[in-house]
């Protein structure tokens, strides 16, 4: 089974939103990955972040949702999305990313393409 993370990142109430370049789609989501073979969830939540946003996390938050999905191959795959909390809002976009914006919850579920992006950032609203 392949498991992706991603991490919801929060900063004085806005999420941030990434852009995905034009290659991988050009739609807007939060911080995404896959875990590496032998790494953690932690691990990779901290890899990922920092990979896409030069974020140096030292703390990974509460799991806000999980889900499974089959890929086009139909191999099972679980996403687990994190909350963060960010010190800074200056982020240093990977080459994955083209833009990135600091949103309200409902302008950043606005923004998102895949409906359990935007069930993860509605869980936000009850917490």
């Amino acid at each position: 089974m392949r498991i992706n993370i991603g991490a919801v990142i929060q900063h004085k109430n806005k999420i941030l939103t990434l852009k995905r370049c034009k290659e991988d789609g050009g739609y807007w989501q939060y911080v995404t990955g896959t875990v590496e073979k032998n790494e953690t969830l932690t691990e990779a939540v901290k890899r990922e972040v920092f990979e896409e946003t030069g974020f140096k996390i030292s703390r990974v938050g509460d799991i806000i949702h999980s889900f499974t999905w089959l890929d086009k191959k139909d191999k099972e795959c679980l996403d687990i999305t994190f909350l963060l909390k960010a010190r800074t809002n200056k982020v240093v976009l990977s080459e994955e990313h083209t833009d990135y914006e600091w949103l309200t919850i409902n302008k950043a579920i606005e923004k998102m393409k895949w409906k359990n992006n935007k069930v993860a950032l509605e869980k936000l609203k009850d917490l």
